[in-house]
C-alpha cells in the first residue's frame, strides 16, 4: 500500500486529505479532473532532490513503481496581497535609487596642487604679489 498526502496547504497540516492506495496514478486521475498546474508530486519528503512529478510516460511509469509516502503539495499560482505590496516597495527603491544617482552632483576633481605647478590648465595666470608664470 502506498500513502498518498494531499496538501492544498503545505503549512496546514489539519487540511490535509490522507489516502491509503494501490495505483498512485489512478487516484490521482480519480482525485483530480485535470492535474493542477503548480502541484507537484514528492516522494518519502517534500524536498527538490525528491520530486517525482511525471512529464512523460517514463516518468509515470517510474511513479507506479515506486513505494512509501507521496506528497501532492498544491502550490497557489495566483499572487497574493503580500507579494504585490513586496513587489511595489521594490518597485519604488528601485526607481528612488535611480533617480537619485541620475541628479546627484558629480564631485570636481580637486586634487591638492602647488599653485607653482598646476598641470591641469596650463596658461597664465596673475597672482597678486607675485611673479606672472
Amino acid at each position: 500500500m502506498k500513502t498518498v498526502y494531499i496538501c492544498p496547504d503545505q503549512f496546514k497540516k489539519d487540511n490535509w486529505t490522507i489516502a491509503e492506495v494501490d495505483d498512485v496514478c489512478a487516484f490521482l486521475q480519480w482525485q483530480f479532473e485535470k492535474f493542477p498546474e503548480f502541484a507537484r508530486i514528492y516522494h518519502k519528503s517534500v524536498a527538490p532532490q525528491n520530486d517525482v512529478t511525471p512529464i512523460d510516460e517514463r516518468g509515470l511509469r517510474n511513479l507506479q513503481a515506486l513505494d512509501g509516502e507521496f506528497y501532492v503539495v498544491i502550490c497557489s499560482g495566483v499572487m497574493g496581497w503580500d507579494d504585490i505590496i513586496l513587489y511595489a516597495v521594490m518597485a519604488i527603491t528601485a526607481a528612488f535609487s535611480i533617480y537619485t544617482y541620475m541628479t546627484m552632483p558629480k564631485p570636481q576633481n580637486q586634487s591638492p596642487q602647488s599653485p607653482n605647478n598646476d598641470l591641469a590648465s596650463r596658461q597664465n595666470q596673475i597672482r597678486l604679489n607675485g611673479r606672472i608664470t
